[in-house]
Order: structure tokens, then C-alpha cells, then sequence
């Protein structure tokens, strides 16, 4: 993986997954690194690694030879590893080294606690470090409450919801998330969180994901530096998602707000794979309100792929950009390279597919057409985006459309069900200059569409005057969601 040959930042802190022996308490393992981590970011000039990045990049066992090898593969010179033992039948006992990466020299931290409350043993843990920190550098106060709950059940289950979100194991990361907020229902971490999950199970545009996203940034107080720019990205892209269609002009200025959130947040945290992710992820959806083009949203991609190669989710849409961009052979690089790092989950099915349609050899098989027919409707919506801008002979993208829009037509049960299944192949008939058969398509639903095939005298003039009339008395009209 990459990033692991920068200088060590001072002021970056990396906190290793702590060695548990008892299995009573292994929910702690990488339980103090989501807590601490959270905790230590933003306190006087320190910035923490984030977890998922730790939590990959960490082999063997708690010791000054696996942190130091921690701290250069993140750039982090601070590195807090330990271990959590039983002491009794009723405490426990933390054991915790402050090291300097770089130099080798380490400080130790000893602290005792009920067994069942690691979780204050982790706020004590937190004023140990930042007091040991604080002889080199200048710290502030410590924020009370990191993860933004106080209650213990659903801290609980928030860690425990991590662990699942970071290994591609979104509907138990959702189950658990859920949970969280079911015992504490403005844990802004967990529903935001639960937004990543469901996110990536279903898509950025569903509601569920919507809506857990816009209660998290109404609760967005409080939060650690990095944690606070992620739930206001996440809402602000839950808006954005709305489409221009029910924004009006506001749609812009979210989206102008969202992309300036995110340049912030790499710029402060330029070392974070999930944050260049999110900022590619913003500009392909979202680019297009700050005049920023396909390449921009591919090139922060790049950026979190270079940052930790089995990020799985930096490769998603950078398939479908580099087939766009580059072509075939860089796409199928990006999609191999999603395969060895992503077995499981939804996508592998996916873009194993997708191997074979840019195949000559393979594209029209029998095997691939089946393949195709039967591929799930969310992943065939989400095939058609990956083709919907190559220009290939084969009009590879009509065909994903075709067969995305005929199981949609087939389960319709309503005029607006039938319209909104017939949007894909419209748009894939437009793009590649079948205006009529587009027009056929959709008439008048996607009021912008037919409004460019009108101007390129793809319907009749009279009917189009009439349509677009219409259209500018009633803007809503004939518009169905996104």
C-alpha cells in the first residue's frame, strides 16, 4: 500500500488496536482505538489516524517494534498502543505506552477500572496522553464525551458496528448502528454511520441512507475536528441528492457548500484515504455545481487508492470514470484491482460482469446475456452507470439500460412506476444520438432531456412548443423523482 515512506508528523497520532486476552472484553481491541482516536483529534494541533486506516495497516502484537512500524506506514511520530488485562473478577487493568516513532523513546500509562467500564478508563487513558503530549506542544481542554453519547449500551453498540462497517459488512454494521440509536437516538455518530452503511448496502440516494445523514448533521455538535466535516458532508450530500429537480437554484449552492467541506477536510487531513474518497465521490455526483469535470472526481480517487490500496470504495466509480477517460484497459485494471481487495458484499458481482461485457469475446455470449438479464435491479442501475458515458460500437450502455429498464417495466404497478423504469434507457438512447427512439422513450417526463432533444429536432416542433410552454407554467409537471 502506499503513503507509508512520508516524514512523521508530529502533531499525527496513530493509536494501535490493543491487545485483549480475555474474550470478555475483545469488543475493546479496536474499541480504544475508535474511542481514543476520536478523542485525541483536534486537541491543540493534533490529528489523529483514523481508525479503519489503523486497523489495516496493523500487524502483531502490541510491542514498541509493530507501533513503530505503525507510525511510519501512517506518518504518524505519536503512536499509543497497550494492552487490556483482567484484574480480578470485577476490574481490569490498562497498560499503555505513549511512543515517538521516530526517536524510540516511549512514556508508560497504568490505570485500573470496574471491568464493565472500559469506557472510562478510556476518557482517563485520553487525559493521560494529551497530559504526556502536552510537556512538547500546547493541548487545550479535553473535549467530555467524544463519540457524542453517554450512555454505555449504545456506545457499545456503536463499536461494535465499526468493527462490521470497516471489514465490508454493511448489513450487520447497519444492525448494530441501529441499535445504537435505538438506545440513544441523537448519537450523531451512529446515525451517521448508519448513513455510511446504508450507503453502501443500498446507495447514497436511497432514504434510508437520506435519512440518517440529515438527522446526524442536525446534531452535529460537539464531534472531533474530522468526525464533525464527515456527518456535514454526508448531509449535505443527502440534499444534494435531491437533484436540481426539487432545488431549484439551492441545489447549487449545496453542492458548492459540500465540495468546499471536503477540500477542507483533505486539506486538514491530506493523509486520510476515506476523505479523498469523499471528496471523489462528491465531485462525480456533485461536481458539476463548481464547474469541476470527470477527471477532478477520478483524480481524488487516485488519491485515496494511492493513500491505501484496499480501500474498496475509492474503486467504484473510478471504474466507470476510467473507462470514460482512459478506456477499456484502465477500467478492467480498476476493477481487477476492486476484486482482490472486495470478495464479498454486492459490487464483486458486478464487475466481474463488467469484465466480460468490455470482452469482445465474452460481450455477447449467451452466458453474459443471461448473466445480464438476471443481475439484481440496483446493481443493473448501477452497471448503467459505469457505461453511461463510453462511446463503444457495441452501445454497451443501451444495452445495460434495456435490460435494467424491462425488469423495472415488468414489476411497474403504476403510470409514474412505468415512467421513472423507462428514465435509464432514454437517456442512454439521447446520449447516443437515438433522439426520436429517446423521446419515444420518456415524452416529456425529464423536462431538461426533452427539452436538448427539441432543440436538436428530435420531436415535431409543434408538439414541442406546446410541451415546453407548458413546462415553463408548471415547472413540476411530468417530473417524477430521481
Amino acid at each position: 500500500m502506499g503513503g507509508g515512506s512520508v516524514g512523521l508528523d508530529p502533531n499525527r497520532v496513530a493509536v494501535a488496536p490493543f491487545d485483549v486476552l480475555d474474550p470478555a472484553h475483545s469488543l475493546w481491541r479496536e474499541g480504544l482505538v475508535d474511542v481514543l482516536s476520536r478523542s485525541l483529534d483536534g486537541a491543540g494541533p493534533l490529528q489523529t489516524v483514523s481508525p479503519t486506516l489503523v486497523v489495516k495497516r496493523w500487524s502483531g502484537r502490541a510491542d514498541v517494534t509493530a507501533a513503530r512500524a505503525l507510525g511510519h506506514g501512517t506518518g504518524a511520530r505519536t503512536v499509543v498502543f497497550g494492552q487490556l488485562l483482567s484484574a480480578g473478577p470485577d476490574s481490569v487493568r490498562l497498560l499503555a505506552t505513549v511512543l515517538d516513532a521516530s526517536t524510540g523513546t516511549h512514556n508508560e500509562i497504568e490505570l485500573r477500572d470496574q471491568a464493565t467500564r472500559v469506557d472510562r478508563l478510556a476518557d482517563s487513558l485520553t487525559v493521560q496522553v494529551l497530559r504526556t503530549l502536552g510537556r512538547t506542544r500546547p493541548i487545550g481542554a479535553v473535549r467530555g464525551t467524544p463519540l457524542g453519547s453517554t450512555s454505555l449500551a449504545a456506545l457499545k453498540s456503536f463499536l461494535q458496528g465499526e468493527q462490521f462497517l470497516r471489514r465490508s459488512q454493511y448489513d450487520s454494521a447497519l444492525y448494530y448502528h441501529q441499535q445504537a440509536i435505538a438506545q440513544d437516538s441523537t448519537f450523531v455518530l451512529a446515525l451517521s454511520h448508519a448513513s455510511m452503511a446504508a450507503g453502501w448496502q443500498h446507495s447514497a440516494g436511497d432514504t434510508l441512507t437520506r435519512t440518517y445523514a440529515l438527522a446526524a448533521g442536525r446534531l452535529n455538535r460537539g464531534l472531533a475536528p474530522r468526525e464533525s466535516l464527515i456527518v456535514a458532508a454526508d448531509s449535505l450530500m443527502a440534499v444534494g441528492f435531491g437533484g436540481p429537480q426539487f432545488l431549484g437554484g439551492a441545489w447549487w449552492t449545496y453542492g458548492k457548500r459540500l465540495l468546499a467541506t471536503l477540500d477542507e477536510a483533505v486539506r486538514r487531513y491530506p493523509s486520510d484515504p476515506e476523505l479523498w474518497y469523499m471528496l471523489g465521490d462528491a465531485r462525480y455526483h456533485l461536481g458539476g455545481t463548481a464547474g469541476l469535470g470527470p477527471a477532478r472526481a477520478l483524480e481524488a480517487f487516485d488519491r485515496a487508492i494511492a493513500l491505501d490500496s484496499s480501500f474498496s470504495p475509492a474503486y467504484i466509480h473510478a471504474v466507470g470514470l476510467a473507462l470514460q477517460l482512459r478506456g477499456p484497459d484502465s477500467a478492467r485494471r480498476y476493477a481487477d484491482a476492486f476484486l482482490n481487495v472486495s470478495s464479498g458484499g454486492r459490487y464483486p458481482e458486478l464487475y466481474r460482469l463488467f469484465g466480460r461485457l468490455i470482452e469482445p469475446r465474452t460481450a455477447r455470449s449467451a452466458a453474459t446475456a443471461a448473466e445480464l438479464d438476471s443481475l439484481a435491479p440496483a446493481l443493473a442501475f448501477m452497471m448503467g452507470g459505469v457505461f453511461d458515458r463510453w462511446p463503444d460500437t457495441a452501445e454497451t450502455q443501451v444495452r445495460v439500460a434495456g435490460a435494467w429498464t424491462a425488469d423495472k417495466l415488468r414489476k411497474a404497478t403504476t403510470a409514474a412506476d412505468s415512467t421513472q423504469a423507462r428514465q435509464p434507457l432514454a437517456l442512454a438512447h439521447a446520449f447516443r444520438g437515438h433522439l426520436r427512439q429517446a423521446s419515444q422513450d420518456i415524452g416529456a417526463a425529464i423536462p431538461f432531456l426533452y427539452a436538448e432533444i427539441a432543440l436538436l429536432n428530435g420531436v415535431p416542433r409543434d408538439s414541442s412548443g406546446l410541451v415546453l410552454s407548458d413546462l415553463l407554467k408548471n415547472p413540476t409537471s411530468g417530473q417524477v423523482g430521481p
